[in-house]
C-alpha cells in the first residue's frame, strides 16, 4: 500500500542512518548494498561518504554517481572482489527461503568483507519461531539467525527491534495513517494519473511525521536491525 510504504521506507532509512552513524565508517569506506533495489539505501550510504557497490539481479536502480557501481547478475557477483568494510542487507536475506542457499549467502557475504568487516541487516527475525507470511519469505527466529550467522563466520553483536506498520506500529505512524489528508491522498494513489503526485505528497506527509516524532523503539517486533562482526 502506498500509504504504508511512504512511511515505512523513510522510517527504515532513519533507523539505518542512526545506526550507521555509530559505526564510525571512514570517508571512502567500501560498502556493499546487498539487494539494492531502487537504490534508496545506496543513496543514504553515498550521502554518508561511502563508496558503494549495489548488487541486485532483479532491479537496476536509477542511480548514477561516481562512487556507485552496480552489479546486476549472479555471475558478476560471484566474481566480485572482497575487502568491504560493511555489508548492508534490508529485508533481502529473509527472502532466501532455502536453508542451504541461505547459509551459502551468509558465507559469501562473510568472504567479501575485510577482517574487521561488519554486516548490518534489517531483516525479519522474530523472538520465537513463527510461520512465514508467504512462500517467498522465511521467518527465522533470532536464535536461528544467530546459529546460521555463527556457522558462516559472523558474530551477532547487537539486535534492535524496529517498528513495523502491522506487528509493531509506532505512535507516529498511527497518527500519520489516521490523518484525513493522508487517507485522501492515499486514495488518490490508486489512480494511475494521480499516483506520482500522490506518492510525492505521501512522502512529504510521512517525512513530516517522522521529523516531528522521531522513531520510537518498540519493546518487541519481528523486524530487527542486526549488527554482526566478522570472526
Amino acid at each position: 500500500q502506498p500509504t504504508v510504504y511512504a512511511y515505512d521506507q523513510r522510517q527504515r532509512l532513519q533507523v539505518l542512518e542512526r545506526r550507521l552513524q555509530t559505526l564510525g565508517l571512514a570517508a571512502g569506506s567500501r560498502v556493499l548494498d546487498f539487494g539494492c533495489g531502487t537504490g534508496d539505501f545506496s543513496r543514504l550510504l553515498l550521502r554518508l561518504g561511502c563508496d558503494v557497490v549495489g548488487y541486485d539481479p532483479y532491479l537496476a536502480p536509477a542511480l548514477s554517481h561516481s562512487r556507485f557501481a552496480y552489479v546486476g547478475s549472479h555471475e558478476a557477483f560471484a566474481k566480485l572482489q572482497g575487502g568491504f568494510a560493511l555489508v548492508v542487507s534490508v529485508t533481502v536475506l529473509d527472502h532466501v527461503v532455502d536453508p542451504t542457499e541461505f547459509a551459502a549467502a551468509l558465507a559469501r557475504l562473510r568472504a567479501l568483507v575485510a577482517p574487521a568487516g561488519k554486516l548490518l541487516a534489517l531483516e525479519y527475525a522474530p523472538d520465537e519461531e513463527a510461520s512465514s507470511p508467504a512462500p517467498h519469505q522465511a521467518y527465522r527466529s533470532l536464535a536461528t539467525w544467530r546459529e546460521y550467522l555463527q556457522t558462516a563466520g559472523w558474530l551477532l553483536t547487537a539486535s534492535l527491534p524496529v517498528p513495523h506498520p502491522v506487528h509493531a506500529p509506532s505512535p507516529a505512524f498511527e497518527a500519520y495513517r489516521r490523518r484525513l489528508v493522508t487517507r485522501l491522498v492515499g486514495r488518490g494513489a490508486r489512480f494511475s494519473l494521480l499516483a506520482p503526485t500522490a506518492a510525492w505528497a505521501l512522502g512529504a506527509l510521512a517525512q513530516r511525521a517522522l521529523d516531528k516524532a522521531g522513531v520510537a523503539e518498540p519493546a518487541k517486533s519481528p523486524l530487527k536491525l542486526m549488527l554482526c562482526s566478522a570472526v
